[in-house]
């Protein structure tokens, strides 16, 4: 069976090394890549909300990681954000500055992993198709690396990516 863009996920890769992080990082990269300044697909929310989850249950102290990317695109992100609103409403991209501070000068950045992803989730309604969006999440999975998934884990992974080709009758996943 496939899944998101091909790759090929069966049941010794669910029991075995396969890593949902690495996987997921992979798929948020890929997503970044739509036409017209848009993402490439629109209905990943599960999946974000499935990163978080898994972030906040396995994330670990993470100290001395290069975060010079991530916080560049986090910025872009708060950015895009002030343009969408139109409003001259400066309080997302604030905080999208804030978080980038916190990552450049905090020893260990795990808490602040979890807020980014927060912060996104917060304004999903109107990230969720640009591609900076997706350059953070991917950069959010690089720099984590690895969660201590479990086998359920998998599974609850491989569930959503089917929720996720439902949604939308995509071709994520094909027996």
């Amino acid at each position: 069976m496939k899944h998101i863009f091909g790759k090929i996920l069966n049941k010794n890769e669910l029991r075995g090394e396969f890593s949902i992080c690495k996987d997921l990082n992979k798929q948020f990269d890929k997503n970044k890549l739509g036409l017209k300044g848009f993402a490439k697909y629109d209905n990943l929310l599960p999946l974000v909300q499935f990163a978080r989850e898994q972030e906040k249950r396995y994330g670990e102290p993470l100290y001395s990681k290069e975060t010079g990317y991530l916080q560049n695109k986090l910025e872009g992100v708060g950015q895009e954000l002030r343009t969408i609103r139109k409003e001259g409403d400066r309080s997302e991209d604030d905080e999208a500055t804030k978080l980038s501070k916190e990552l450049k000068n905090e020893d260990d950045i795990s808490d602040t992993l979890l807020r980014i992803y927060d912060y996104l989730l917060k304004n999903w309604d109107l990230v969720y198709s640009l591609p900076v969006t997706y350059s953070v999440l991917s950069e959010l999975t690089d720099i984590r690396g690895n969660w201590k998934s479990n086998s359920r884990d998998k599974r609850a992974y491989y569930k959503i990516l089917r929720f996720v080709e439902e949604q939308k009758n995509m071709d994520f996943i094909r027996k």
